[in-house]
Protein backbone atom coordinates (compact mmCIF):
# COMPACT_ATOMS: atom_id res chain seq x y z
CA UNK A 1 0.00 0.00 0.00
CA UNK A 2 2.64 2.59 1.00
CA UNK A 3 5.90 2.57 0.12
CA UNK A 4 8.61 4.36 2.72
CA UNK A 5 12.14 4.72 1.22
CA UNK A 6 14.64 5.18 3.30
CA UNK A 7 17.84 6.82 1.13
CA UNK A 8 20.21 7.17 3.99
CA UNK A 9 19.19 3.79 5.54
CA UNK A 10 21.88 0.69 4.36
CA UNK A 11 20.25 -2.44 3.12
CA UNK A 12 21.51 -6.32 4.27
CA UNK A 13 23.77 -6.53 2.23
CA UNK A 14 25.71 -2.78 3.48
CA UNK A 15 24.70 -3.54 7.12
CA UNK A 16 26.38 -7.23 6.95
CA UNK A 17 29.50 -5.77 5.23
CA UNK A 18 29.60 -2.96 7.54
CA UNK A 19 29.34 -5.73 10.80
CA UNK A 20 32.03 -7.57 9.26
CA UNK A 21 34.32 -5.02 9.04
CA UNK A 22 33.42 -3.26 12.57
CA UNK A 23 33.86 -6.36 13.61
CA UNK A 24 36.80 -7.62 12.37
CA UNK A 25 38.54 -4.70 13.80
CA UNK A 26 36.61 -4.78 17.22
CA UNK A 27 38.44 -8.56 17.23
CA UNK A 28 41.66 -7.63 16.59
CA UNK A 29 41.11 -5.08 19.51
CA UNK A 30 39.53 -7.62 21.77
CA UNK A 31 42.26 -9.86 20.93
CA UNK A 32 45.22 -7.63 22.49
CA UNK A 33 42.95 -6.30 25.57
CA UNK A 34 42.31 -10.41 26.16
CA UNK A 35 46.39 -11.15 25.61
CA UNK A 36 46.64 -8.17 28.39
CA UNK A 37 44.25 -10.10 30.63
CA UNK A 38 45.79 -13.32 29.95
CA UNK A 39 49.54 -11.77 30.79
CA UNK A 40 48.48 -10.49 33.92
CA UNK A 41 46.98 -13.18 35.53
CA UNK A 42 49.26 -15.85 34.19
CA UNK A 43 51.99 -13.66 36.29
CA UNK A 44 49.59 -14.29 39.45
CA UNK A 45 48.81 -18.08 38.48
CA UNK A 46 45.22 -17.77 37.59
CA UNK A 47 42.83 -18.21 35.20
CA UNK A 48 40.25 -16.00 34.76
CA UNK A 49 37.69 -17.77 32.62
CA UNK A 50 35.00 -14.94 33.26
CA UNK A 51 37.28 -12.91 30.44
CA UNK A 52 35.88 -15.45 27.72
CA UNK A 53 32.07 -14.42 28.47
CA UNK A 54 32.98 -10.78 28.27
CA UNK A 55 35.19 -11.42 24.76
CA UNK A 56 31.76 -12.94 23.43
CA UNK A 57 29.18 -10.46 24.91
CA UNK A 58 31.45 -7.55 23.61
CA UNK A 59 32.14 -9.27 20.50
CA UNK A 60 28.31 -9.54 19.86
CA UNK A 61 27.63 -6.28 20.92
CA UNK A 62 29.68 -4.65 18.68
CA UNK A 63 28.40 -6.43 15.44
CA UNK A 64 24.64 -6.36 16.93
CA UNK A 65 24.89 -2.64 17.48
CA UNK A 66 27.08 -1.54 13.41
CA UNK A 67 25.37 -4.72 12.28
CA UNK A 68 21.41 -4.23 13.36
CA UNK A 69 20.93 -7.71 11.76
CA UNK A 70 18.14 -10.06 12.02
CA UNK A 71 19.55 -13.02 9.98
CA UNK A 72 21.79 -15.92 11.30
CA UNK A 73 24.58 -14.69 9.28
CA UNK A 74 25.15 -12.19 12.48
CA UNK A 75 25.05 -14.69 14.93
CA UNK A 76 27.57 -16.80 12.91
CA UNK A 77 30.17 -13.91 12.53
CA UNK A 78 29.93 -13.30 15.91
CA UNK A 79 30.69 -16.58 16.88
CA UNK A 80 33.00 -17.12 14.23
CA UNK A 81 34.92 -14.01 15.72
CA UNK A 82 34.68 -14.99 19.31
CA UNK A 83 36.62 -18.44 18.26
CA UNK A 84 39.15 -16.69 16.76
CA UNK A 85 39.88 -14.17 19.71
CA UNK A 86 39.86 -17.10 21.90
CA UNK A 87 42.49 -19.24 19.78
CA UNK A 88 45.12 -16.69 18.49
CA UNK A 89 44.51 -15.40 22.72
CA UNK A 90 45.40 -19.14 24.17
CA UNK A 91 48.02 -19.72 21.07
CA UNK A 92 49.48 -15.94 21.73
CA UNK A 93 49.71 -16.15 24.90
CA UNK A 94 52.82 -18.98 24.80
CA UNK A 95 55.91 -17.83 24.53
CA UNK A 96 57.29 -15.99 21.86
CA UNK A 97 60.26 -18.99 21.71
CA UNK A 98 57.88 -21.33 21.32
CA UNK A 99 55.92 -20.33 18.43
CA UNK A 100 58.57 -18.91 16.23
CA UNK A 101 60.34 -22.26 16.98
CA UNK A 102 57.71 -24.50 16.27
CA UNK A 103 54.46 -23.18 15.01
CA UNK A 104 52.58 -26.26 14.13
CA UNK A 105 54.05 -27.84 17.54
CA UNK A 106 52.13 -24.88 19.17
CA UNK A 107 48.59 -25.34 17.53
CA UNK A 108 49.18 -29.34 19.01
CA UNK A 109 50.43 -27.98 22.04
CA UNK A 110 46.44 -26.02 22.39
CA UNK A 111 44.77 -28.58 20.96
CA UNK A 112 46.41 -31.45 23.35
CA UNK A 113 45.57 -28.79 26.23
CA UNK A 114 41.88 -28.72 25.14
CA UNK A 115 42.16 -32.26 25.11
CA UNK A 116 43.37 -33.24 28.36
CA UNK A 117 41.26 -34.62 30.50
CA UNK A 118 40.74 -32.83 33.99
CA UNK A 119 38.00 -30.93 35.76
CA UNK A 120 40.03 -27.45 35.58
CA UNK A 121 40.31 -28.44 31.42
CA UNK A 122 36.69 -29.00 31.01
CA UNK A 123 35.75 -26.21 32.96
CA UNK A 124 37.90 -23.84 30.91
CA UNK A 125 36.59 -25.26 27.88
CA UNK A 126 33.00 -24.80 29.05
CA UNK A 127 33.43 -21.46 29.56
CA UNK A 128 34.84 -20.71 26.06
CA UNK A 129 32.04 -22.44 25.03
CA UNK A 130 29.62 -20.78 26.98
CA UNK A 131 31.55 -17.18 25.58
CA UNK A 132 30.75 -18.43 22.04
CA UNK A 133 27.12 -19.27 22.59
CA UNK A 134 27.04 -15.59 24.05
CA UNK A 135 28.54 -14.34 21.04
CA UNK A 136 25.96 -15.95 18.93
CA UNK A 137 23.11 -14.99 20.81
CA UNK A 138 24.40 -11.38 21.24
CA UNK A 139 24.74 -10.53 17.46
CA UNK A 140 21.23 -10.13 16.56
CA UNK A 141 18.65 -8.04 16.75
CA UNK A 142 15.87 -10.19 17.92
Amino acid sequence: MFEIFNSNGLGQKERFWRALIIGSCASLVLLVIYLIIIKIMDTLGWEFAIAYMAVGYAIGWVIQKYGRGVKVSFSIMAAVFCVLIIFFGDLLSLPWQYISADFFGCLRLIFAYYLTPSINTLLSLAFRVFAVIVAYNTARVV
